[in-house]
């Protein structure tokens, strides 16, 4: 058996790692390393939050051991591998997002000089790092991001990047265990019919458009078992609270549970605005349901993972803001009463998860392909601090998780960046 380290501890997915941990490719074992956080920052050299860092890594010091991480470049070792769901945010800024007057920079049109200078050396940098000979892997979860991270880069005027860092982009999908054939069965043979909504963003994730839909169905279909996974502001919850206690609502539950739900529930409606592929396509699949779900721009990979046949889409860039929940609606209600249509999604889906281009077999054999390489050909060096170029008045600071995460909690104060507790941040 060999063991890679996961790293950063405070980046991990419970979906994501937490599926690596429990089911690891075969010969592999996992143990999570907490890492110190590496930056190089912009004066005052106070945080990542309010000061921007030119460069974002993680250190885990030096050993033999292949370190998987999740986004960030790794120093100090001369094999590992990076996941993302979304190449763009650590290009760019990496924690620095939750900056107002940074995102406010980002937004404006033309960028000032000093600004695109910023950007330009911070991006340079961490193409440079996932491009080192260390670096065995950057792992995307969909093909859609690495074609969103080129288009991106030739629209801000960074058409010059190495090959090195393309030939290492791997789709690497967030494959989950599936449910049994068993199980399976059983649920699809059943009439009744659940359907789930799981966000915790509830702008993002379009949750009051998801609660005015189960409120409509079930004038119509009142046996149907309607289940909202995800926070819900107070006022809202006073609005709908005759809704929400006709059906089942679960503000936060452990992973576990929601993954207890899929597996007794037939459809997702997922109509978020806007998200990288979670893996909440992954285990709506792995249990064998339909899917109800956005596409078009910020949600190409919803057809990339479920095709033509595994889910009913609402293309936001062709149907018009206002008809979108009329539409969503109507393909729950044919899913509804179509029951042969819902069951063949869902099981086109499962078949995907059980032995397709989703499966757990699948994954492994990209991770290991991977490994394999950092095991048998190794870096000759490791990624140093000096590699990297950086202005000469910045500062470089390293952080452990615990600091770092005091640090946001305490910026969050300071910019009151939260609602009912949740961080709302849009670019």
């Amino acid at each position: 058996m060999r063991n890679v380290f996961l790293t950063p501890i405070d980046s991990l997915h419970t979906g994501v790692h937490g599926s690596l941990m429990s089911n690891p490719p075969p010969g592999v074992t996992y143990s999570s390393v907490a890492g110190d956080h590496c930056f190089v920052l912009s004066p005052p050299a106070e945080c990542p939050y309010s000061s921007f860092p030119h460069i974002e890594l993680i250190d885990v010091g030096q050993g033999k051991e292949i370190v998987h991480s999740a986004r960030l470049p790794v120093l100090n070792r001369v094999s590992w591998v990076t996941d993302t769901d979304d190449l763009t945010i650590p290009l760019l800024c990496g924690r620095h997002a939750i900056n107002g007057k940074f995102r406010s920079a980002y937004r404006s049109h033309p960028w000032s000089s000093e600004f695109r200078r910023t950007v330009r050396t911070r991006i340079q940098n961490m193409l440079f790092a996932y491009s080192h000979p260390s670096c065995k892997a950057v792992f995307v979860r969909g093909g859609s991001i690495g074609i969103e991270t080129r288009r991106w880069l030739d629209e801000i005027g960074i058409s010059q990047v190495h090959s090195r860092f393309w030939e290492k982009l791997r789709v690497l999908y967030p494959a989950q265990q599936c449910i049994s054939s068993e199980l399976f069965r059983l649920k699809w043979s059943l009439k009744a019919r659940t359907i789930v909504f799981c966000g915790r963003d509830y702008g993002r994730k379009n949750g009051l458009l998801a609660l005015r839909i189960m409120a409509k169905l079930r004038l119509v279909w009142p046996n149907i078992e309607c289940v909202y996974i995800g926070h819900i502001g107070s006022d809202e919850r006073r609005r709908w609270q005759s809704l929400l206690a006709s059906i089942q609502y679960f503000e936060s539950i452990p992973r576990g549970s929601v993954l207890e739900w899929f597996s007794r529930a037939h459809i997702l409606l997922h109509p978020a605005q806007n998200e990288g592929l979670g893996t909440v396509f992954l285990e709506a699949a792995a249990a064998g349901m339909a899917v109800v779900v956005a596409s078009g721009s910020g949600m190409a990979h919803t057809v990339e993972i479920f095709g033509e046949r595994g889910a009913l889409y609402v293309n936001r860039d062709e149907v018009p803001e206002l008809e979108q929940e009329g539409l969503f609606e109507h393909h729950l209600r044919t899913l509804l009463s179509q029951p042969q249509q819902c069951a063949e999604m869902a099981l086109h889906n499962y078949k995907a998860t059980a032995s397709g281009f989703l499966s757990v077999q699948n994954r492994d054999k990209t991770l290991l392909q991977a490994y394999e390489e950092g095991w048998d050909r190794p870096a000759g060096n490791a990624l140093r601090l000096e590699d990297l170029s950086h202005p000469p008045s910045s500062s470089v600071i390293e952080l452990d998780a615990e600091t770092l995460r005091h640090l946001e909690r305490t910026y969050w104060k300071e910019i009151n960046l939260t609602v009912d507790g949740h961080v709302t941040v849009s670019f």
